[in-house]
């Protein structure tokens, strides 16, 4: 049996991923060191019944090829490394600087029994493997000198954002794996500048090169690209790639960036029952007229982190890319910050003609549907306003909390599509203003209309006399049921805080009252209409009435749904009334603070502990105001509320994505690790292979060292763990705190570990998250 040369491209099954990748490399080119590898049936015989015999054979070529003066590198190549789902990495041994044919023989038995270690057979069955056939082929290459050495991924492996992450570290790369060193990072992506390290220890322009390299190995092979490079200080040398291993299912991203708008705010469980079923709904139903059915779940859209909204990015980017557009196209369109209009490649649209034909022939005319669908819900409404809520009993006071939502969907879908359109007609006023050097923000199209300020409340609160009682009233009546927000019921309306709207209208006065009269025309308008030949010019005044007409449009949609909207707070409050009157609640307000399901059992004596929840809920809510809220959230798992203003937050550099939340177990040495479980965030200086057993029974881990190709790291993405490394002071975290992890932001929070609320990671219910 014999070594087979890598150039020769050997087949996996009979050498393993990572020679056969090796291989490939070779055949396109990138510099990989020259290297042989025994394969699977000749390692079988040295672990068998004729080692002897077998490594005589291998020694017979290693003297046509080994040069005495050079020093070689022995690694694994098994069968089960470098897959998809798992890596094994650092699982088996590898033996660095041998030289002359007797050392690398002793490596090659060494490295090909490495396969029967205890870590070996630990990782195996974690991830499902079968121990038993676990085959181990080993390559021998030319060792490169190190200068500097490192890791290179295609893609963020934490989030799977489309962004090159380099880490490096001086000398050979082991220290990364073994040693759990903490490298330097350099990171690019399309929209940012390279970020990279104070002082580092690549020359930019190597950086550069590396981060060219991994991206033609991802184009190349069609797979994301996690490869080990050496520089020698001369030139770069690949010495391994392999697919970026991890969870099956990627996080989901969840974002407030467009949920700000439409659902600003804490949002009180009761609220959250009726806007976020309707909304979601909404959207649903809409991308299916347009587009069919594109497996979107209303109830998947949506969800709460610490009582505020965010959309599931995935589930709307998919639809957005199933058309061949930007994932964040529906931004794009609404802010016309982009210079170039945002739309579908024609053969898509080609491919879709017959359904969006049908779904375009209805927004061209959706103006005027609109208005006539408003009519039909003005009546429903003004039937629904008539209502005494007090005369109802409680079955038909929950059947008019239904009645209403249905009636909020019919004016939700108006109010979710007309101001998109209207949105959209000014983002092309905007894009053309921007295109004739006029100043974007100038251009507000409908604003200058009668018909928009009259439904305006600033503006009519400007033109009537503060002592006038007749007109005081006729302005309650038409904007009496408004709030500090228009989506929030659990919010007192003006009607019920008249002093407050009277305290308001002085200055609103003097500082309205200058623009009252203010000419009908806008100078943006003008200005546009003012520019290129006859046709353009009139073209632009027709663009600009368009847009205007739908500036008045979605203002009287909004002002009839936040009417239809207004009618759930008398119905809740008068549910929350009769609660009291119970003895179940202490204020007719605290009603918001359950969910519609639980207002129903409420009613019916079925939910004895309504006043704890509501107790814990104020509370929880009372802290998640204070909290700092990001755009964006990477995955579902709900981190604690209670105890979070108050703890002390250490950051590292995240390494493992996912949220967990449980006690401190800090493990200074495998002697005294003790029982570690499932619910434990363990603590460690640093890991290496020898750790892999105890790994794998946590729930996160925290690391003072170490990088993304640390051992921990690696472990913890490919089991679904949480993990942060680099995090310095971990080692001092008090044995047993609470500690929430969050493996996508980098962060580890000491929570009050005398929280009575504070609750194990999956036992936290999903309005008790917070982001970071």
């Amino acid at each position: 049996m014999e070594f087979i040369d890598l150039t020769a491209q050997p087949a996996s099954h009979l050498v393993g991923s990572k020679a056969a990748r090796l291989g490939w490399l070779m055949s396109q080119g990138w510099p990989v060191p020259p290297g042989r590898v025994a394969p699977f049936e000749a390692t079988d015989q040295i672990l068998g019944g004729t080692p002897a015999a077998a490594l005589e054979s291998l020694r017979a070529g290693l003297t046509t090829w080994v040069d005495p003066r050079l020093r070689y590198v022995v690694r694994s190549s098994a069968n089960v490394e470098d897959q998809g789902r798992c890596s094994f990495a650092g699982q088996f041994d590898s033996i660095t600087g041998v030289s002359g044919v007797d050392e690398v023989l002793d490596a090659v038995r060494l490295v090909a029994g490495s396969g029967r270690s205890e870590h070996v057979r630990a990782y195996a069955s974690a991830a499902g493997v079968d121990e038993a056939g676990v085959r181990v082929a080993v390559i021998v290459q030319e060792m490169v000198s190190p200068v500097v050495s490192g890791v290179a991924f295609s893609r963020d492996p934490v989030t799977g954002d489309d962004r090159v992450v380099v880490e490096a570290i001086t000398g050979s790369g082991e220290q990364l794996l073994a040693r759990g060193v903490t490298p330097q990072r350099w990171v690019r992506d399309s929209d940012s500048p390279l970020q990279e390290p104070e002082s580092p220890v690549l020359p930019v322009g190597v950086a550069l090169q590396i981060m060219d390299i991994v991206g033609r190995i991802a184009h190349a092979s069609e797979e994301s690209a996690d490869v080990e490079w050496v520089w020698d200080g001369q030139g770069l040398h690949v010495v391994q790639w392999r697919p970026i291993t991890g969870p099956v299912a990627s996080p989901r991203v969840w974002s407030s960036r467009m949920a700000r708008d439409m659902l600003p705010g804490l949002i009180p469980p009761l609220v959250w029952s009726v806007n976020v079923p309707v909304l979601s709904r909404v959207w649903a139903d809409l991308i299916s007229d347009a587009l069919g059915d594109v497996g979107l779940d209303p109830d998947d859209l949506v969800r709460a982190f610490g009582y505020r909204a965010y959309f599931n990015t995935g589930a709307f980017g998919s639809v957005f890319a199933s058309l061949g557009m930007p994932t964040d196209a529906l931004e794009r369109m609404r802010d016309g910050t982009s210079r170039s209009a945002v739309r579908p490649p024609a053969s898509m649209l080609v491919r879709r003609t017959p359904r969006l034909a049908r779904f375009a022939l209805a927004l061209a005319t959706w103006d005027r549907r609109a208005a006539t669908e408003q009519q039909g819900l003005d009546l429903a409404r003004r039937a629904e306003e008539l209502v005494d809520v007090r005369a109802l009993s409680d079955a038909a006071l929950v059947a008019r909390v239904h009645r209403l939502r249905s009636l909020l969907a019919r004016a939700g879908r108006l109010n979710v599509v007309t101001p998109l359109l209207a949105d959209a007609w000014a983002a092309s006023l905007r894009r053309a203003a921007l295109a004739r050097g006029i100043d974007p923000g100038t251009v507000d199209p409908g604003q200058e209309l009668p018909e928009v300020r009259g439904l305006d409340p600033a503006h009519v609160l400007a033109q009537i006399d503060p002592s006038d009682t007749v007109s005081w009233e006729e302005f309650m009546v038409r904007f009496g049921h408004l709030s500090d927000s228009p989506n929030d019921c659990s919010l007192p309306t003006w009607v019920e805080q008249p002093e407050v709207v009277r305290r308001i209208a002085g200055p609103a006065q003097g500082q309205l009252h200058r623009t009252a009269g203010a000419a009908s025309t806008s100078p943006a308008r003008d200005a546009l209409g003012a520019s290129g030949g006859a046709w353009t010019r009139s073209m632009m005044r027709r663009r600009w009435d368009r847009a205007a007409r739908y500036r008045l449009a979605r203002e009287r949609v909004g002002y009839s749904y936040a009417r239809v909207y207004a009618l759930f707070r008398p119905t809740f409050l008068e549910a929350g009334r009769r609660l009291v009157e119970r003895g179940v609640l202490s204020e007719a307000a605290d009603v918001f603070l359950l969910d519609l399901d639980e207002v129903d059992r409420a009613l019916n004596a079925d939910l004895p502990d309504a006043a704890d929840l509501v107790s814990d809920r104020r509370a929880e809510m009372a802290e998640a105001a204070d909290l700092h809220w990001p755009e964006t959230i990477i995955g579902d798992d709900p981190m604690p509320i209670r105890g979070r203003s108050r703890a002390r937050v250490l950051t590292g550099v995240p390494t493992a994505g996912g949220r967990h939340t449980g006690p401190a177990r800090v493990v200074t040495s495998l002697a005294t690790a003790g029982d570690i479980g499932p619910s434990d965030v363990l603590v460690l200086a640093a890991a290496d292979v020898t750790w892999t057993p105890l790994l794998l029974r946590a729930g996160a881990v925290v690391t003072e060292t170490g990088g993304m190709l640390s051992h921990a790291s690696i472990v913890a993405r490919e089991f679904g763990l949480p993990c942060v490394a680099c995090v310095e002071g971990a080692t001092g975290i008090p044995e047993g705190a609470l500690v929430s992890v969050d493996g996508a932001a980098g962060e580890v929070i000491l929570l009050d570990a005398t929280e009575p609320h504070a609750a194990p990671s999956g036992a936290a219910r999903a309005d008790e998250a917070v982001p970071r």
